[in-house]
């Protein structure tokens, strides 16, 4: 959801150097350092690279990255993985987060209730956020309708009946009943589908060659 939010927004660009846009997307580093995540910042605001010498200054080049190319935005996905970090790191990395809405820039944090109670034990920064809960998808007719708008968005060349109950049921039994594993699962099967074909066609012409 993040990314589709992001692709009409701020479309990428195939050059280097600063991106002048108002939103930029991250994910949050497994270990969930603050200084990754700045690095991270650092990167999407400066695609090829821009040398930081002092790791501790990871966190102030961001935040002057983020006002000299003027993001307005930021969105992170996977920020439970800040949970994983220890206390004093996940200190240091709210704190990261709450010098960035200092600056009048808005944070979309994509996450679990874990973290969602995190940020509730700091007054200051739960206030800056508003919380917007997505439910799990279950077999009903919005979740089918949710699944024929998302076969005409990927221009199939017939119909996949990607909404029938057989793949609902399907698709609810095997615990995909979150949008981005739904859109894992589809976008996995269209790949599947579009090269197996050419193989089996490959394969046929191989049986078929004479032998030399």
């Amino acid at each position: 959801m993040q990314m589709h939010h992001l692709e009409q927004v701020a479309p990428q660009r195939d050059q280097s150097g600063p991106r002048q846009r108002d939103v930029i997307y991250v994910e949050a580093p497994y270990d969930g350092h603050h200084g990754k995540l700045a690095r991270s910042i650092i990167d999407a605001c400066l695609p090829g690279g821009f040398p930081v010498r002092r790791p501790s200054a990871l966190c102030e080049v961001a935040l002057s990255l983020i006002a000299s190319t003027g993001v307005r935005q930021i969105l992170i996905d996977e920020a439970g993985n800040l949970l994983n970090a220890g206390r004093s790191t996940q200190q240091q990395s709210l704190a990261f987060i709450k010098a960035i809405t200092n600056r009048g820039v808005t944070i979309s944090i994509a996450s679990t209730m874990n973290l969602v109670n995190v940020l509730a034990a700091d007054e200051q920064l739960q206030s800056r956020f508003t919380r917007v809960e997505i439910p799990q998808w279950a077999e009903s007719q919005s979740f089918r309708s949710f699944l024929a708008s998302i076969e005409l968005e990927l221009g199939l060349p017939q119909e996949s009946g990607l909404s029938d109950q057989a793949i609902v049921r399907w698709l609810v039994s095997r615990g995909c009943c979150t949008t981005s594993r739904v859109l894992d699962v589809i976008c996995n099967a269209k790949r599947i589908a579009e090269v197996i074909p050419p193989l089996l066609a490959a394969a046929k012409s191989g049986a078929m060659r004479p032998s030399p």
